[in-house]
């Protein structure tokens, strides 16, 4: 994912990113447990969301082929946390052929300025009592925030 462009556009909001798999399991819970508004693309570092307050928003990067998996979008709705998509069809050409039948290890691309809408929604919206939506995004031009 263009991870990197999406660190960028988010820290002048003040958000940090966190690189969950080089942090202590401790700390994880603590950044976790301080957050407002959480961004981070689909994988096992928003297994974390259980650890956030029922006052956060999160909103997942997710893409088309993973959309169906409702596990933090579940984790979201049980601890009262707003769930917000954003949903990519933007997959680059430079695949491996050995992922393009497998759902899980695809490389994608997001636009930025559908996270960004997002993120923004969170902030203006943050009081509205909306538990899950999702953002489609735009289709794609030719070719944590969190991490694990």
């Amino acid at each position: 994912m263009n991870e990197a462009e999406v660190e960028l556009a988010l820290r002048p909001l003040g958000f940090r990113t966190a690189v969950l798999g080089k942090m202590p399991v401790v700390v994880q819970v603590r950044t976790f447990s301080k957050a407002r508004i959480i961004v981070g693309a689909h994988g096992a570092g928003l297994a974390n969301l259980m650890f956030a307050p029922s006052h956060a928003t999160v909103v997942e990067i997710t893409n088309t082929k993973i959309q169906h998996m409702g596990d933090f979008r579940s984790i979201s709705q049980h601890m009262g946390q707003r769930h917000i998509e954003v949903v990519s069809g933007w997959y680059p050409d430079t695949q491996p052929p050995e992922v393009l039948n497998e759902v899980q290890r695809h490389d994608y691309l997001v636009d930025v300025d559908d996270v960004m809408d997002a993120v923004h929604g969170a902030v203006d919206d943050r009081r509205r009592p909306s538990p899950s939506s999702c953002h489609q995004g735009r289709p794609p031009l030719n070719s944590v925030n969190s991490r694990t």
